[in-house]
């Protein structure tokens, strides 16, 4: 929903009016994602009741969401038109309707310096014993260990003679900054007192250390993602993604294989990148969606027809969609329904990667890969260079640098042929020893 007591399209139009002529001080609309420490899932469980998938939060995720009233608070230039929690992250859609005295990345720190405390308050009610209990019995114990180990060497200290704690605190800071001072004449720095570092430079310190101590053992990872809002009718697909989260997330649950990343898939002597329904790769029937540029509106589509007539008979199709008419071709099958195989130029996140395990399709990408419809492949660097691949690339276009993008097309669609023109071979996953 956008916010209460404005429709879509008032927020909109002020979006499209605020954002023309952007002037970088902060005006639009920004998705902001919050991802928690370690991804554990605090914030919510998702369920499933009468209604659909819904997100049921936690004591932290209530939280959460009632210290956004606090944004809005503060800053009363943002309205938050939409916001979701899922079990591990966070996304909030705000739209900042005039220039904040800040950057947004404070806004996001105090955000978050907000939840802390929150989560620090609801971890300290859970905790049984308190640490504060279990510090004042260590504390005694300690005292008594001291008492009986002075009786026992006779140094005969009645209970009001033995040094206070507050006593010994202020002896170690003598020593300690006695300590100090001699190493700073050691090391010929002589220091005046008006060049004793500023408390603005210690308060910077203790402000770094404060952030780490947080990035350790607060709720949130360091950072924060955002993405801004530039063009018309992007607001409405936007929310319907992220109030669509839950959703996704349970499909994804209920099919866990299809959303797997298969390092060395081979199909076809070839070793690939793959995320879908392997089984769409052993399939008999296979032909090339494969346009040439210059085909005209008409010519693409009598070749749409076509192709989902022969998609209609069972026939699963295989491009790189790389031209318009590809594109549209693509698109026209998977919206009837039909399996497709699509290749990638650069589509999967690297193992080392931190979003690795996370990732997964986005759009109607990720609703063909739920309904086991899609079989994405990105070809492994090797490929590239096969002199098979090569020697088909330089018979189109002559001799083209491996890493130029005409080249790399070319052998996506060679790739594509090849994937389709070979005797039926079953796909098979080699296991990743690698990154195992």
């Amino acid at each position: 929903m956008a916010e209460e007591g404005r429709t879509y399209n008032e927020v909109n139009h002020s979006m499209q009016r605020r954002c023309e002529g952007w002037d970088y001080k902060g005006r639009g609309i920004y998705m902001l994602t919050l991802v928690v420490r370690d991804r554990q899932p605090l914030l919510c469980s998702i369920e499933e009741n009468e209604s659909g998938v819904c997100a049921v939060a936690t004591e932290i995720g209530r939280a959460v969401l009632e210290e956004t009233k606090h944004i809005t608070e503060i800053y009363k230039q943002i309205r938050i038109l939409c916001r979701q929690i899922m079990p591990d992250h966070l996304h909030l859609l705000l739209f900042v309707e005039e220039a904040l005295p800040v950057h947004l990345g404070k806004v996001v720190r105090g955000y978050k310096t907000g939840t802390n405390r929150a989560y620090g308050r609801i971890l300290s009610a859970t905790e049984v014993p308190s640490t504060g209990h279990r510090e004042e019995r260590e504390m005694e114990k300690e005292m008594e260990t001291e008492r009986m180990s002075g009786e026992k060497h006779g140094e005969g200290l009645s209970a009001t003679e033995v040094p206070s704690t507050e006593h010994r605190e202020e002896r170690e800071m003598e020593k300690e900054m006695e300590t100090e001072r001699m190493s700073g004449e050691k090391h010929g720095e002589g220091l005046s007192a008006t060049e004793v570092p500023s408390t603005g430079h210690r308060e910077e310190r203790e402000m770094g250390k404060e952030m780490e101590t947080e990035a350790r053992t607060g709720l949130w990872a360091e950072g924060y993602h955002d993405r801004i809002l530039f063009h018309k009718g992007q607001l409405d697909a936007l929310i319907h993604y992220i109030k669509d989260n839950p959703r996704r997330l349970a499909l994804k649950r209920a099919n866990p294989e299809l959303f797997k990343i298969r390092q060395h898939l081979q199909i076809a002597g070839m070793s690939f990148t793959a995320m879908g329904n392997i089984f769409l790769a052993d399939y008999p029937q296979k032909a090339v969606i494969q346009c040439s540029r210059k085909l005209h509106h008409a010519e693409i589509d009598a070749k749409k027809a076509e192709c989902l007539d022969e998609a209609a008979k069972g026939m699963v199709f295989v491009s790189a969609a790389i031209s318009e008419g590809e594109k549209q071709i693509c698109r026209a099958v998977r919206e009837a329904g039909h399996p497709i195989v699509v290749l990638l130029e650069k589509g999967f996140p690297k193992p080392e990667d931190q979003n690795y395990k996370y990732f997964k399709p986005k759009g109607v990408y990720f609703e063909a890969c739920a309904a086991g419809k899609l079989l994405l492949l990105e070809p492994e660097k090797e490929l590239y260079e096969q002199a098979e691949i090569e020697a088909e690339v330089v018979a189109k276009a002559g001799n083209i640098p491996h890493e130029a993008l005409r080249y790399r097309f070319l052998a996506l669609n060679a790739i594509v042929e090849r994937i389709c023109g070979e005797e039926r071979t079953p796909a098979t996953e080699v296991p990743d020893t690698e990154h195992r």
